[in-house]
């Protein structure tokens, strides 16, 4: 009888849903039946009182043994589940612990929920430049910031990389631009790594189920519309979404879907733009220029749709088939007695890492022409792999020259420009067009081009529009001119009328 005393106590301990369960089975089987049908319990020859409360002490035990092994088996898959609802860096919830989360909270019709997705600015610059170690430091402090910062009731979560979730049960809009406020304040901080300051910014959508929305799913998509918006301006802005966002969504995924269809369908094209010496006025290349032929919207410029190409993974194919096009229009117009000594094709610097580029080079016909790959600035900002350089390497050993687009607008580093020393930059229109009436911004352009000229590196303008600005770009010292004053981008059948070509620059 002790035993039987004592195993239900331990089963207790464990649940005391088990202890019920094992003094059932014994005062069943033991008790009920053994005064009732003996013989259904023990057998007729060993039947005896003294048997019964051995048997019966020795069962409860064996089901006590049982039920409290299933009980410990229970707590241990518990935890294993706990477990595995939770981000092993932060210690928050990981993205089946909020997905869960939000489910649970939906069940209540009354409650009233904010999701808020954020996401860190310039993470992978910090990655790069200072290691993974610092960028996992990164990582957990925003989790312990959030933590402290986010309301008692809200659940936390890293669904991933360098996003986090927050979700805030019937918070009042004032206490949200409080948190979000907060957080934000906290992101412009600089953040000491090693003795050394870690800069980066935060990004903030925020979706409510107050629009009637009750399914996760939606509520993350709305939320991350809200984030995608708030990361256009720039960095440490916050987002709340609303029905204009949903329809721009909209208007994305149309445009996305249509580029397939373009690809497939060839609607992408070359136009060309002349470049100009600055002394003669002579034509000396051309640059390719990405346009669409969309069947029933005209002509499209990059701006409309470079964007979601890059998104949806697309901006590889739309370059290759503008570079294919463009070399072999160039090999046309030579074999016809038309010559340019310099094709430029912008790149997405995302080719460096793509196996395809060199199979798209190799495939390309011959032209007297030197090709020339314009990368835009970011080259300069993300930390070169030796892939990304032996690339680089490559393409120079076959003859190609490597340029940088769009210089001055980003935050390129000088030491990196040195490093790669490309053969030429291409200054950004947005500093070329106010030189005439800002004596500051010609100082800043005299710089870059002394610069470069120190580097051995050579200098385009974009965007002169002006007989005064290619007569200033001129005597700073610009190697090549180009933009509506010489010519707008044409397309190919008209290329007679703009090569050769030559307009006088100086005065």
């Amino acid at each position: 009888m002790f035993y039987f005393i004592n195993s239900g106590l331990v089963v207790a301990y464990a649940c005391w849903r088990s202890v019920v369960t094992t003094l059932v089975i014994a005062l069943v089987h033991h008790g009920l039946l053994s005064f009732t049908v003996p013989s259904l319990v023990w057998p007729a020859e060993t039947y005896s009182w003294i048997h019964f409360w051995n048997h019966a002490g020795l069962g409860s035990l064996n089901c006590a043994l049982g039920v409290t092994i299933a009980a410990v088996i229970s707590r241990h898959l518990e935890h294993m589940e706990h477990q595995a609802s939770r981000d092993e860096l932060t210690s928050l919830l990981n993205r089946r612990g909020i997905h869960v989360a939000l489910r649970q909270a939906l069940l209540d019709e009354n409650a009233v929920l904010h999701v808020l997705v954020m996401d860190l600015d310039e993470f992978k610059s910090i990655n790069d430049t200072a290691g993974h170690a610092a960028g996992d430091t990164v990582l957990r402090q925003t989790a312990k910031e959030l933590s402290r910062l986010a309301p008692q009731n809200a659940a936390i979560g890293r669904s991933g990389g360098d996003e986090f979730v927050v979700i805030l049960r019937d918070a009042q809009w004032h206490e949200i631009d409080s948190f979000v406020d907060s957080v934000l304040e906290w992101s412009r901080l600089p953040f000491l790594y090693d003795g050394r300051e870690l800069r980066f910014g935060l990004s903030i959508g925020i979706a409510s189920s107050a629009l009637r929305v009750r399914s996760p799913d939606q509520l993350f998509a709305e939320a991350d519309m809200a984030l995608y918006r708030a990361k256009k301006p720039g960095s440490n802005k916050a987002q709340v979404f609303s029905e204009e966002l949903r329809e721009q969504a909209r208007q994305r995924k149309t445009i996305a879907d249509e580029i397939v269809r373009g690809l497939e369908r060839d609607e992408f094209i070359p136009f060309f733009q002349t470049q100009h010496d600055p002394l003669q006025g002579t034509v000396i290349g051309l640059e390719a220029l990405a346009r669409w032929n969309h069947p029933t919207r005209g002509l499209i410029g990059p701006e409309c749709f470079i964007e979601i190409a890059t998104e949806i993974s697309k901006v590889a194919d739309i370059d290759a088939v503008i570079l294919q096009k463009a070399v072999q229009h160039v090999v046309e117009w030579e074999n016809a007695g038309i010559h340019a000594s310099k094709l430029a094709v912008n790149v997405s610097c995302s080719r460096l890492r793509d196996p395809k580029l060199a199979d798209t080079i190799l495939q390309l016909p011959e032209m007297r022409a030197q090709l020339a790959l314009e990368f835009v600035e970011t080259i300069l900002i993300d930390k070169l792999t030796d892939h990304d350089q032996w690339m680089i390497d490559w393409l120079r050993g076959r003859n190609i020259r490597i340029e940088i687009d769009d210089f001055g607008t980003g935050r390129a580093s000088l030491v990196a420009l040195t490093r790669l020393r490309p053969d030429a930059i291409k200054i950004d229109r947005e500093l070329v067009a106010p030189t005439i009436k800002d004596p500051d911004q010609q100082l800043v352009l005299r710089a870059i081009i002394e610069m470069a000229n120190g580097l051995g590196v050579e200098t385009t303008a974009e965007g002169v529009e002006t007989h005064e600005q290619a007569n200033l770009l001129r005597k700073l010292g610009a190697s090549a001119l180009q933009g509506y004053f010489f010519n707008r981008p044409f397309p190919p059948e008209e290329i007679l009328e703009h090569l050769p070509y030559t307009r006088d620059v100086a005065c």
